[in-house]
């Protein structure tokens, strides 16, 4: 069951365009018997791995030059913290587990990123782009995992020791990077 709203709005004047979007989002399970290794454990009314809130806003402007135009875009994007489901050799399992419960939140953290690009259409072929993502350098963790020895443990039924069990992977997003872009199109 999923639960929500979303929201967009636009605004364009002359050579000025702004997006904006909200969106809320509570995901649960209805209805959900997952098999762990000591047996089943009902997740009714579990969250899902969604987050509660999104947000973005772009706004770009362009300019006419002589010869082709000029385009300045700035975006950012927020995504709020995340349960994540994980899944190991017993199945899967969900954030606030009862059925293990010394088992940390797997959670994906609350993502900010601003970006930006500078675009020149030299002609109707013809474009040059500068572009730096993740402006702030944010070093979020978007994906988080359990120590694959805890996989070994929970297979046979056992509780490993606690170090492990406090031992995460995960990936972080990208950090600050930028670059060029050259297009040619081809066609007609």
């Amino acid at each position: 069951r999923t639960e929500g709203l979303e929201l967009t709005a636009q605004y364009e004047r002359k050579n000025l365009t702004v997006n904006a979007s909200i969106g809320t989002a509570d995901a649960r399970y209805t209805r959900w018997l997952r098999q762990t290794a000591t047996g089943f454990s009902d997740e009714k009314d579990k969250k899902l791995a969604a987050p509660d809130l999104t947000f973005n806003l772009l706004a770009d402007y362009r300019i006419p030059l002589p010869t082709g135009s000029l385009k300045a875009t700035v975006e950012y994007l927020y995504r709020s913290r995340a349960p994540q489901a994980v899944t190991l050799p017993s199945g899967p399992i969900i954030p606030g587990d009862p059925a293990s419960p010394l088992r940390p939140s797997y959670n994906a953290d609350a993502v900010d990123s601003l970006n930006f690009r500078l675009r020149y259409d030299i002609t109707d072929r013809w474009s040059v782009t500068g572009w730096i993502r993740n402006a702030l350098d944010d070093r979020a963790i978007i994906l988080r995992q359990p120590n694959d020895a805890e996989g070994f443990y929970e297979a046979f039924g056992l509780f490993p020791p606690q170090d492990i069990r406090r031992q995460v992977t995960g990936d972080y997003q990208a950090p600050r990077h930028y670059g060029i872009d050259v297009r040619y199109g081809f066609g007609g």
